[in-house]
């Protein structure tokens, strides 16, 4: 069975949510399911066939969610806010870097050139669908698929996340 990264269960606890494997689930035999215990009219957050891809899903929906319920908008936790506040507001590896200030038309190229279905994001604001699309690239790099983000191509084995 596939088991999940440590630091991305250890990121998934600190947020509130638990990512379990489900064997079978979908065609590459394993899904992993994002939970949180804590919101009683759902359970699951997300499901993927990439537990980090899931967790960011999960994150996403959960502050969808907040939002709907309440006046506040919370986007993310406030540990990572600092964090990306000491870099500008980005997370500072060189997909954040290439895709900082792009406008819409241009995130949106940039996820068709990749083969990314940029339709699901389009009740983002352009900030959020970056940052969603960003986080999708992000998942090609770590599969070991280069990306191109304009005249750029990051190459999986050159790429490098802390």
């Amino acid at each position: 069975m596939v088991s999940v990264h440590h630091k991305t269960a250890a990121r998934a606890s600190s947020l509130g949510f638990t990512i379990r494997a489900c064997p079978f689930i979908n065609k590459s035999g394993t899904s992993f399911i994002v939970e949180r215990t804590d919101t009683p009219d759902r359970y699951e957050w997300a499901r993927g066939g990439n537990p980090k891809d899931a967790l960011d899903q999960a994150i996403l929906e959960y502050a969808t969610w907040i939002e709907k319920k309440s006046d506040n908008v919370v986007v993310m936790a406030e540990y990572y806010r600092d964090k990306y506040n000491q870099k500008d507001g980005q997370c500072g590896d060189i997909v954040s870097k290439a895709m900082a200030g792009l406008e819409h038309t241009v995130v949106c190229n940039v996820a068709k050139i990749n083969g990314i279905d940029h339709s699901v994001y389009d009740h983002l604001n352009n900030g959020m669908r970056r940052m969603n699309i960003g986080n999708r690239l992000r998942g090609k790099l770590r599969r070991g698929e280069d990306v191109i983000i304009g005249d750029e191509t990051i190459k999986a084995e050159e790429y490098s996340h802390d």
